[in-house]
């Protein structure tokens, strides 16, 4: 189905719009054609009927481009619905508006109060992704406590790039930084292999361990939990660490495959690797 995606049993994502506040060099999503107001309205019926068929599905995750891009009425259309599904447990906005724009936020009373709203009937997220301690702003902190005094629950998902947060200081300054305003990190991800910048940003993996152990060393306990990892065709892949100079531990956390959906795995590899080949080949 256009805009949905169920890789996962207990989760679907809906692309819900193309739009976003800023657009990041290193998105590997790539953009969809713009959407009408008839178009917008089609997938929220259609991602809806498609929810309430597969009772399996425990979460769905509202993505795009950029969840808060969409209209406020178009966002309470997806609340409205979404909420009144017995067995959803709750609804993820993906968004980097409290990073790009956060006074589409702390300066929209329709929108906290949706979520005021919405958020009493069934657990509401947001998980955003702030990249580096600079962005831990005056503005984006008042965008974070106002959704954090209507009940809203902010995780973070970093992106570990070279040039941009590609030391243990500045990674672990950032996640101290998160968890001083209450938003949990819970992954930083390998960059991915983006058509265009691919080298540019990437971090070779074996260093990325050392950056991210690093990072981890200077916090407490809600930093230490964070999770190196990388978003793979097969699934979602922690990246554990080094067996010794030459071998790295690997661990599904999901797969499309349910055989291997925990499955650990060791990989041989140099230290300028940044990727894993798409099939595994040898898995």
């Amino acid at each position: 189905m256009d805009g949905l995606q169920h890789k996962y049993q207990q989760t679907i994502l809906l692309l819900s719009t193309n739009q976003c506040a800023m657009y990041c060099r290193h998105c590997f999503r790539k953009r969809m054609v713009g959407y009408s107001e008839k178009e917008l309205n089609k997938r929220v019926d259609e991602a809806v009927d498609y929810v309430k068929t597969h009772h399996e599905v425990t979460n769905v995750l509202i993505s795009g481009g950029d969840a808060f891009m969409n209209p406020n009425h178009i966002i309470q259309r997806y609340l409205e619905e979404l909420t009144a599904i017995d067995h959803l447990d709750f609804i993820r906005f993906g968004t980097r508006v409290p990073v790009t724009f956060p006074k589409r936020i702390y300066d929209d009373v329709e929108l906290l109060d949706l979520l005021t709203k919405y958020t009493s009937k069934k657990m509401i997220y947001v998980v955003t992704q702030f990249n580096h301690p600079r962005e831990i702003t005056s503005e984006s902190i008042r965008a974070i406590l106002e959704l954090q005094k209507r009940g809203i629950q902010v995780r973070n998902q970093t992106v570990l790039m070279r040039g941009v947060n590609d030391q243990g200081k500045v990674l672990g300054e950032l996640l101290s930084g998160l968890t001083r305003i209450g938003v949990i990190p819970y992954y930083i991800f390998q960059c991915r292999p983006v058509t265009g910048v691919k080298g540019h940003f990437q971090v070779p993996i074996c260093e990325g361990i050392r950056i991210v152990d690093e990072a981890k060393s200077y916090q407490n306990g809600f930093g230490k939990a964070v999770r190196y990892a990388m978003s793979h065709p097969l699934g979602k892949i922690e990246i554990i660490g080094e067996l010794n100079s030459q071998e790295v531990i690997f661990k599904f956390h999901q797969n499309k495959y349910a055989d291997d959906s925990a499955r650990i795995f060791i990989r041989k590899l140099s230290e300028t690797d940044t990727w894993l080949d798409d099939e595994l080949q040898g898995f």
